[in-house]
């Protein structure tokens, strides 16, 4: 806004000197300029922070003197360079005081806002004919410039922002993106196969394609590598749902134990048994047959302890009646040690707890533990028995004697700014998911102020490796607070809000779609929370909009207009609907027909009329009427939106019903069964991955999966612009699908 009011207030001082045959081009208080004008282009270009030239007509004198203004100091030597080319000398020249001011020379402070480093100064001669051909020739570079290719020479992400870019498209939903960042990783070979293999393992877990992990060639070298406790827990998971899914639903226990012994634990056996009870139900299902199959009553007992579950209970009750001892405390030290002569740094812990009290020989291997593997209860229980310093066990790998590895997203926060990156990595390897639900206040508030000293903490002194695994750490614990079942909570208003800022300052002028979709997801997560939260949430969004106000993020402004309309207050989102609407008045050709169509949509929910959607947003000449919309044309015949959250699901059916003619269904359920199976004969299923859940997407198994889209974020307007893209897609590549005869 800033730079916009600098700029109208700079054209009406500089028009005050223009002779009667050059029009005002600002000619009242309204800052958009006269689209006629010859002027409009260079005023356009400097409100997007582009390189712009506009005259001044001193009087008594027969020269045009020109300013050349630019963002930085490159961009002004490039425009030096394109005046010598385009302009110089055949019809202007540099002014005779020299052509370069620099920055703080002119003492304008209208030309240091928007030209911060300096200005260029040239002068032509009076006349119109002369004043015409330099605005065509400004044009015509511009135009050039701008269908130049954006990079002659492709340059090449390192690995950590490749990393960051696929967890933040985890967080986003955005499996496009996702899958972009491992094919670049391997094919400029960036890491090491088995990596590779485990950011592919991630994320078909993620987004529900079990199938891919059961069926990768590698599997078996996998399964025998040190693995990351997500990956471990991933391709677990996604054997039970591929072969035990079905013989529980009916608890066919017979085929339960013939699969999970002569198929699964055979491959998998070994890493069910370092999975614990925070990695859900499937493992504690997959960890009782472990115990089954090893005839282990201690094991069957914890599990059975840890939440009711009848096919356990029918499978293991008679496994523990039977045994006809209990495990002695010479085997727990038995299995202690052989699990630290494995590494087994789960087990190693686990038992140790079993252990430290009667044995306090075991402490420090705990302690030492705890460098390997992040354990915060095990953690604050060796520091009660701990009442002096234990001897150190001599024989601990390198590696836990050189780093110090935090225990909690806290502490990791705090070892950003100066900490050991091998430990702050492990950290995220290894560490438990954050379970909001059982945050206590002292935890809450530890995170709170690791949160504020990071915000305060200048990012420019971190380490530049610390700076990038803190940009995949954010991510990560932003999308383990979303993905809290009970979020948002009242009790985490602090944690969202700096957690907000704390992402806008670390990813604000990104124009990498994820980066806006993870903005817009706090900023309604804040909205829903806190009732006095909307300043904040609109100066956030505010702000990432201005940073970079480009075409690529049109649709994040235009899903915070449906925010703030939905949970905010109706002058937010029609002052953002006014903003975009300024940019599309100046770049005609932004939008689609059908991104247009959506944008007018909103526009009348929010109560214009067409004669000022008209001045904003006019359909172009010539363009599709609305029986040519291509929604309505595509052909389809039934469209399920698979969401929780309705009310968005619901505005989205009634944007959809303007413009095709198909059924339209919601499905809201958590599970599988009458609702989902409406949607099994639908030709599109707009899939809310971010509102939605595993459990619904595997009634979607053998649906073809080229008639599910992945729609990025939850509102209304993702859902359209999802299902837009999917037709707009289908129907270039001729192979839109057919209903079945």
């Amino acid at each position: 806004m800033i730079a916009q009011s600098a700029a109208g207030d700079l054209v009406r001082r500089l028009q005050t000197s223009w002779p009667d045959w050059l029009p005002p081009l600002l000619p009242s208080e309204d800052p958009l300029p006269v689209e006629s004008h010859p002027f409009s282009g260079e005023i356009e270009a400097l409100l997007q922070g582009k390189t712009a030239s506009l005259p001044f007509f001193p009087a008594g004198s027969a020269d045009i003197a020109w300013i050349t203004l630019a963002r930085d100091g490159e961009s002004l030597r490039a425009a030096y360079r394109d005046l010598r080319a385009w302009l110089m000398p055949s019809v202007g020249w540099e002014d005779p005081r020299g052509a370069f001011v620099p920055q703080g020379s002119s003492g304008n402070p209208l030309l240091e806002t928007l030209s911060p480093s300096g200005y260029l100064r040239w002068r032509t001669r009076r006349e119109p004919a002369v004043l015409q051909s330099i605005v065509t020739r400004l044009r015509t570079a511009r135009e050039l410039a701008e269908a130049r290719p954006a990079r002659l020479v492709e340059r090449v992400p390192s690995l950590l922002e490749l990393r960051q870019r696929f967890s933040v498209a985890l967080v986003a939903g955005d499996r496009p993106a996702a899958e972009h960042a491992i094919e670049t990783i391997d094919s400029h070979r960036l890491d090491t196969a088995s990596n590779a293999s485990f950011l592919r393992v991630r994320l078909w877990d993620h987004f529900g394609d079990p199938s891919r992990i059961v069926e990768m060639p590698e599997l078996e070298h996998l399964v025998h590598v040190r693995l990351p406790q997500r990956v471990r827990v991933a391709i677990c998971r996604a054997f039970h749902t591929t072969r035990l899914s079905g013989p529980e639903q009916i608890a066919d226990l017979n085929e339960i134990c013939r699969l999970y012994c002569g198929e699964l634990d055979p491959l998998i056996g070994q890493i069910v048994e370092r999975c614990g009870p925070e990695d859900g139900p499937e493992l504690r299902r997959l960890r009782g047959y472990r115990a089954w199959k090893t005839r282990n009553p201690e094991v069957s007992r914890a599990v059975l302890a840890e939440a009711e579950d009848a096919l356990l209970q029918a499978l293991l009750g008679p496994l523990i009646e039977s045994s006809a001892s209990q495990r002695t405390q010479e085997t727990l030290e038995e299995r202690f040690f052989e699990a630290r002569k494995q590494q087994d740094w789960r087990a190693v812990q686990e038992l140790g707890e079993l252990l430290v009290s009667a044995n306090p020989e075991v402490a420090p291997i705990l302690r030492k533990s705890l460098q390997l593997r992040p354990n915060h209860e095990l953690k604050a229980r060796l520091e009660q028995l701990a009442q002096h310093p234990l001897p150190v066990v001599a024989d601990v790998p390198p590696v836990a004697s050189t780093t110090t590895l935090p225990q909690t997203w806290a502490e990791w926060l705090l070892q950003i700014p100066s900490g050991n990156p091998e430990a702050l990595e492990l950290f995220l390897e290894g560490h438990d998911r954050l379970i909001c639900g059982t945050l206590k206040a002292e935890e809450v508030q530890a995170l709170v102020d690791a949160l504020c000293e990071i915000l305060t903490s200048p990012s420019e002194k971190w380490p530049p490796t610390n700076e990038r695994i803190y940009n995949i750490g954010l991510a990560e614990l932003i999308g383990e607070c979303l993905d809290d079942p009970g979020s948002p909570r009242q009790s985490l208003l602090e944690p969202y809000r700096l957690l907000a800022q704390a992402w806008d300052r670390s990813r604000r002028g990104s124009a990498f779609p994820p980066d806006a979709q993870v903005m817009l997801e706090m900023a309604e997560a804040l909205l829903r929370v806190g009732p006095g939260e909307e300043a904040l949430a609109s100066e956030l969004i505010e702000a990432w909009w201005l940073a970079r106000p480009v075409k690529a993020l049109l649709p994040f402004l235009l899903a915070a207009v449906e925010l703030f309309d939905r949970l905010g207050t109706s002058d937010q989102a029609e002052r953002f609907w006014i903003v975009a609407g300024s940019l599309h008045q100046r770049q005609r050709d932004a939008l689609t027909a059908g991104e247009r169509r959506l944008w007018r949509q909103v526009g009348k929910r929010l109560g214009y009329e067409d004669n000022l959607l008209d001045e904003f947003l006019p359909m172009p000449a010539g363009s599709e009427t609305a029986q040519d919309d291509l929604l309505r044309t595509a052909g389809l015949n039934k469209i399920a939106i698979v969401s929780t959250r309705e009310e968005q699901a619901r505005r989205a059916v009634d944007l959809l019903s303007e413009r095709t003619d198909a059924e339209l269904l919601v499905v809201t359920a958590t599970t599988s069964g009458q609702e989902t199976s409406l949607a099994l004969d639908a030709d599109l299923i707009a899939y809310v991955w971010a509102a939605s859940t595993h459990a619904v997407f595997r009634a979607f198994d053998k649906i073809d999966r080229k008639k599910i889209v992945y729609v990025q974020g939850t509102g209304a307007v993702s859902i359209v612009l999802a299902v837009e893209r999917w037709v707009s897609e289908n129907v270039d590549a001729g192979a839109l699908l057919q209903p079945d005869e």
